[in-house]
């Protein structure tokens, strides 16, 4: 595993990732979410309470988080307890949560546009752990949070986009050196 450390203040989810992990009092509190083009998985942000740190950089192929996503399936927020309890999740527990000492976990979906593209994981180290039912829904309130954040973003994009292309047909428009007609015959729609 390979991860991109940053002490940075920058991140956008800096304080809602470090109130979460102060919160729920646990060890790390990460965004996945999925590429568009591939079958891969990244981290686009991994808070560590015991750093104070934020990461990103790690990427899981499907056969690794597959388990994760057929046990997550119709599910707002999956509670796992103890790990080392489910055969399904044998081998993204041997290549991701093992070597992080995780042994419990909440991943909430993240949902956009009625699709499912990654999910808010929340992890607690050392021993299993029973989640508590308001534990569990305040995961999926931040995955809530988390989603309006990214819609935010996408509109945020649009409209940069909208105010590009405004500039360039008001361009084309100040240096077209003959006049622009716009013709329409009785019969023809408007």
């Amino acid at each position: 595993m390979s991860w991109r450390s940053t002490r940075s203040t920058l991140c956008p989810y800096s304080t809602l990732f470090r109130s979460a992990s102060e919160t729920l009092e646990v060890n790390r509190v990460a965004i996945w979410l999925f590429d568009n083009y591939s079958n891969t998985i990244h981290c686009r942000d991994l808070y560590t309470s015991a750093q104070l740190m934020h990461s990103s950089g790690l990427s899981l192929v499907s056969d690794s988080y597959q388990p994760l996503l057929d046990m997550m399936d119709n599910q707002r927020v999956q509670a796992i307890d103890d790990i080392t309890q489910y055969e399904e999740l044998k081998s993204v527990a041997h290549s991701y949560y093992q070597p992080l000492n995780t042994r419990a976990v909440l991943n909430a979906n993240i949902r956009l546009a009625g699709q499912s593209i990654g999910w808010l994981e929340v992890a607690y180290s050392d021993e299993a752990r029973n989640w508590l039912q308001e534990e569990i829904d305040f995961c999926a309130s931040l995955a809530d949070l988390i989603t309006q954040t990214l819609e935010l973003q996408q509109l945020n994009i649009a409209e940069k986009a909208l105010q590009t292309a405004q500039q360039h047909y008001q361009t084309l428009i100040n240096y077209v050196p003959a006049a622009v007609y716009r013709c329409h015959c009785a019969d023809e729609p408007v």
